[in-house]
């Protein structure tokens, strides 16, 4: 079950439906961002020297390693985090690099096989009545989406199943650091 299997492929979301986990900036991004940025100065330092030293060489292609890794990790991160909308008939699932590439969400018609699957170490996946799997990421979902997930599809009736237990809903230790230090 693809995009395609409606009567045309859904670009945009219709008025009403319920829509968890949208593209937004995510807190990591800034942190990651300033490491880079330091990063760049220490190595873009040796641009301001003179050009007849061999340093500039190396200080550009440092840069551009820089430059490599800081858009390659983003664009893995934001590769498997995915939006999830549910409508009266439908579940539409689109990745967040999918909506910048202006792809069209994949379409799920509610029927009674569909369930959501937290699927091997840190999948979400639909899975439909024909028992296919269509995964995304969800270690790198932020934890209010995941409980914001949780609860929409528990409240529209679609049945969880749970292979590995999200962060948010394992036990939490109401130890202080201290107690956990010394042992008690």
């Amino acid at each position: 079950m693809s995009a395609g299997s409606a009567a045309e492929p859904i670009r945009m979301i219709p008025d009403g439906w319920e829509v968890v986990n949208p593209p937004v900036v995510q807190a990591w991004l800034a942190g990651w961002s300033v490491v880079m940025g330091f990063g760049t100065l220490v190595v873009g330092r040796d641009l301001l020297r003179p050009i007849g030293s061999q340093a500039w060489q190396a200080a550009l292609v440092g840069l551009g390693l820089l430059a490599f890794c800081y858009v390659g990790l983003i664009l893995n991160l934001w590769h498997g985090m995915a939006t999830f909308v549910f409508g009266p008939d439908r579940i539409l699932v689109r990745s967040w690099i999918d909506r910048f590439r202006r792809r069209s969400f994949r379409a799920f018609p509610r029927e009674s096989g569909l369930a959501l699957v937290f699927s091997g170490h840190s999948g979400i996946s639909l899975r439909t009545p024909d028992g296919v799997l269509h995964r995304t990421e969800g270690r790198y979902v932020p934890p209010s989406a995941l409980r914001r997930l949780i609860g929409v599809a528990t409240r529209e009736g679609l049945p969880i199943e749970y292979q590995w237990t999200p962060h948010i809903l394992a036990a939490r230790d109401t130890r202080t650091w201290w107690q956990r230090l010394i042992g008690g």
